[in-house]
């Protein structure tokens, strides 16, 4: 069913009640898109420092892909309307879901740290 995006005001904050299928659609693309252009950059970048011998290249190259890795956030800065980024900022966080613990265990930061040891290994190997 269509549903059209709907805020409620809390006081001075805003709250999301509803977003339309249309603009959840376009969500997922920028997502998928954001998460894509990551894991590209994920590899490429860790090949290109891995093969860095200078530590002065090392730095520099360090120095360019954080650049890289934050040009969404300037082009925000640079290109948002002030009204917008006054409504993004009133929103109130949303609720996010319980996470799944294991006998008062967290999983998840064991899982990250795995991965990025296995990441490091991979690109040690390489």
């Amino acid at each position: 069913s269509f549903h059209r995006t709907s805020i409620a005001r809390d006081g001075e904050a805003l709250k999301l009640i509803s977003i339309s299928t249309w603009r959840f659609a376009v969500m997922l693309w920028v997502v998928a898109l954001r998460i894509t252009i990551s894991v590209i950059l994920l590899v490429a970048g860790g090949f290109w420092l891995s093969n860095t011998s200078e530590l002065e290249d090392l730095l520099l190259n360090c120095a360019a892909l954080a650049f890289i890795l934050q040009v969404d956030e300037i082009i925000y800065k640079s290109l948002t309307p002030e009204i917008v980024k006054g409504i993004v900022k009133r929103l109130q966080p949303l609720p996010l879901q319980k996470e799944n613990v294991i006998r008062n265990f967290n999983c998840w930061p064991v899982l990250v740290l795995l991965l990025c040891s296995s990441y490091v290994v991979w690109m040690s190997i390489e």
